[in-house]
């Protein structure tokens, strides 16, 4: 996980080779979802899902992930709500 984590804070910074570790990371889940596409149909979608994979790692505000200690603080507020 927190290799995940470090690579998205350096594809922020265009950062190429980060930016292929994550694609290559989900690439599995990328083509296990595109296997019920068509033939014909499944290079388009699995490069679509590149490029929304891509659009999600710009978005991740990486300042607004808690710390696993912090996590572990808010998880008896949230039970008492």
């Amino acid at each position: 996980m927190y290799r995940l984590y470090y690579l998205i804070q350096q594809a922020k910074f265009s950062d190429m080779e980060s930016i292929i570790e994550i694609i290559h990371l989900f690439n599995p889940k990328i083509k296990q979802t595109s296997r019920f596409t068509d033939n014909l149909e499944r290079e388009d979608l699995e490069q679509e899902l590149k490029v929304q994979l891509f659009i999600a790692v710009n978005k991740f505000k990486t300042a607004d992930t808690p710390g696993f200690r912090e996590f572990i603080r808010q998880l008896p507020e949230q039970r008492k709500s």
